[in-house]
């Protein structure tokens, strides 16, 4: 785990999920095979929250993992810099650190090419009655992406909220228990 424990309040916010670096383009309108040069930029879905709600004033922490390598060391840094808490984010000593080169071609196509596969391993939960999430659907993110870990329940979209009129309570409590169980083993 990193020591980037920042001063302050109660963290309010606590955000599971990918870290890696973007490159994009400073040349716009160019596919990847013609640019000539990039910038760096925080990326994934974890990065991006924690700092968007850091911005707002909300005392965030990032659950997640990165490789101890220049781009790993880059995250970890930017994060601190914006005010998010990273001592939830393990550093792995084998595995590299996610990049992702971008293309910009507005208004709205911007193709993502991965390089490196995410360090931080993913878990997923699904209620198999859910309408908003087709079974196909999942079937399809399985084919990209086998190496995630999927779990079905007998429940509803929203299962685990019990605030929620699909409020499952024997699919949530086994929901929470596994992850648990994944957070032990890859965070501690």
């Amino acid at each position: 785990m990193s020591s980037g424990r920042a001063a302050g309040p109660a963290i309010a916010a606590f955000v599971l999920g990918r870290l890696h670096a973007d490159l994009y383009p400073l040349q716009v309108g160019v596919s990847l095979d013609r640019v000539e040069t990039f910038q760096r930029f925080l990326g994934g879905f974890a990065g991006n929250v924690a700092v968007g709600l850091a911005r707002l004033g909300v005392r965030s922490a990032v659950l997640s993992g990165v490789g101890d390598d220049g781009l790993g060391r880059y995250i970890l840094r930017t994060l601190a810099e914006e005010g998010v808490d990273t001592s939830g984010i393990r550093t792995d000593p084998v595995l590299r650190t996610a990049l992702t080169f971008c293309e910009l071609h507005p208004p709205d196509y911007f193709p993502l090419t991965a390089y490196r596969l995410p360090t931080c391993p993913v878990m997923l939960h699904y209620g198999e009655l859910d309408k908003n999430i087709p079974r196909e659907r999942i079937e399809q993110v399985r084919a990209v992406f086998p190496q995630g870990i999927y779990y079905f329940y007998p429940a509803d979209h929203g299962f685990n909220c019990d605030a929620r009129a699909s409020y499952d309570a024997p699919s949530a409590k086994l929901a929470w228990e596994r992850t648990q169980d994944f957070l032990k083993v890859h965070i501690g």
